[in-house]
């Protein structure tokens, strides 16, 4: 597959998530209790990064049962930690916090010592984090490309980079309101997860 074509392709699957957030954001429309719980239930599919497609998937094939493990834990939290989750929510939403820092901080009275140093800690551990995501991208883009160009891929990631900031700016961190939901961004999310179950089975069933 051309570059071309697989440039076209990333940025007209990027507008239609971009297009979808902002509808959703300045729609009144609302859905029923049951779908909404269905789209906050598939926007958890975002811990399937892109990274997924290569350790995930890498390990069940090279190694069978061992890539378990990194789904395991979120999956028994959700199905037997429910209450410690709610309480989380609950106790997150009454000290209004945006974030695991004002959660702590607030924990420890509006501590700023303390937020700033979770701050510093989970930067510290997402930074590599993202950029494994973005070696990910990039070798996604190679295999389907069918070759390796070093400045095709250094521009690949530098507008995925951009393109996922202004996203989460437009439609993630844009409000420091912790009352205001984040529809456009879940929905999204949730749309996301959908694709990536379908390309999920999709490569078990070809692999099967």
């Amino acid at each position: 597959m051309s570059g071309v074509v697989i440039a076209l392709i990333a940025l007209g699957y990027g507008a239609a998530l971009f297009w979808l957030a902002f509808r959703v954001e300045q729609s009144k429309f609302a859905l029923s209790p049951r779908w909404r719980a269905i789209a906050f239930g598939l926007s958890l599919g975002v811990y399937c990064t892109s990274w997924s497609f290569f350790g995930a998937v890498g390990t069940a094939a090279s190694r069978g049962w061992e890539f378990l493990p990194i789904y395991l834990g979120p999956a028994l939290l959700f199905l037997f930690g429910g209450g410690i989750v709610r309480k989380l929510l609950r106790a997150g939403k009454a000290a209004e916090s945006t974030s695991i820092a004002d959660f702590l901080s607030a924990r420890y009275g509006r501590s700023r010592a303390v937020a700033v140093c979770v701050t510093l800690i989970a930067l510290a551990s997402a930074i590599p984090y993202i950029a494994l995501q973005l070696r990910g991208v990039s070798l996604s883009l190679t295999a389907l490309a069918g070759d390796a160009r070093p400045d095709v891929d250094l521009l690949a990631i530098i507008i995925t980079t951009l393109a996922l900031a202004c996203f989460a700016i437009l439609f993630g961190a844009r409000s420091a309101d912790a009352t205001k939901g984040n529809r456009g961004l879940v929905y999204a999310i949730a749309i996301e997860s959908i694709v990536k179950i379908t390309a999920l089975t999709a490569i078990a069933f070809f692999a099967f």
